[in-house]
Order: C-alpha cells, then sequence, then structure tokens
C-alpha cells in the first residue's frame, strides 16, 4: 500500500486525475523485490540453475545473454516537432515451459505533448524506419489513419 502513494483531499484537489506526488512505480511491479533488476542494457548473462527440465538439458541448468537491441520511438506532434527517443527493456520473461525469453520494452511520452504519430523502429537512430518503401509507406499510413 505504502508505494500506491498519498490518495487524500489535497490529492483531489491539486493532482486528481493524475497519480499521486510520492507515488512510486515499483506498486506495478509483478516480480518480487529480490527478483528485480535495473533496466537491462542487452548482453547481461543469465544463469538458470535447476529450472529447466532435463528433457530439455540434462544438467537442469542453462545460460543464455539477453539479446541487445536499438529500439527507439520516433514522436511527431500535433504542432509539428519530433523527437527521438530510445526504448528500455522493462521486462524480462522467462517462460521455461514454452522455452521462449520474452523482453518488453517501453519509453514514455508526456500526456500533455499532444501526440499525432509514434513510430516504433529498429535502429537507424530511431527513424521509426528500415529505409524501405514498405517501410515509409506503413508510417506514412500510420500518420494517415491517425493524424
Amino acid at each position: 500500500r505504502a508505494k500506491a502513494g498519498s490518495y487524500n483531499e489535497l490529492w483531489k484537489q491539486t493532482r486528481w486525475p493524475k497519480l499521486p506526488e510520492d507515488f512510486d512505480f515499483g506498486y506495478w511491479n509483478a516480480a518480487p523485490e529480490d527478483q528485480q533488476i535495473d533496466y537491462p542494457k542487452g548482453g547481461e548473462r543469465v544463469l538458470l540453475v535447476n529450472l529447466i527440465h532435463p528433457n530439455y538439458q540434462p544438467s537442469a541448468s542453462m545460460w543464455f545473454r539477453i539479446p541487445k537491441t536499438d529500439l527507439h520511438q520516433r514522436v511527431r506532434l500535433h504542432s509539428g516537432p519530433r523527437f527521438t527517443q530510445p526504448m528500455v527493456i522493462d521486462t524480462v520473461i522467462i517462460d521455461l515451459e514454452a522455452m521462449q525469453l520474452i523482453l518488453v520494452h517501453r519509453a514514455t511520452t508526456p500526456a500533455a505533448a499532444e501526440v499525432r504519430v509514434i513510430e516504433v523502429g529498429i535502429g537507424n537512430g530511431g527513424d521509426g524506419s528500415d529505409g524501405s518503401d514498405a517501410s515509409n509507406a506503413a508510417a506514412r499510413e500510420s500518420e494517415v489513419s491517425n493524424g
């Protein structure tokens, strides 16, 4: 409850419907605190010991590296300006039954920014495209349908 912040009369008068000033975003963490880490950058080594079924790995252990990614979001505002932000790896899910690694990336943009379009891209400085005609056409269609 302490992480949820203070929802009192002062909050109602000065912040509602926004989160309280003392809100801790750790409130939304699904993992117990002893399993939480700083944002991974990619390349970190993960060692799983006695968690792997022997059918997959006779030693019942395995290791891997979190993949390095270069995801960016390019934001276009209704007023015209554009800016690019890197996306961080926010969540790492290791699904041992499916033998899958799932990475969730996140970037934030202020709600008051009046966003017209957000494009997500890999590499190229986050320009939202891979340079291909198909990618550029998809970006234009997104802009038209959202703008």
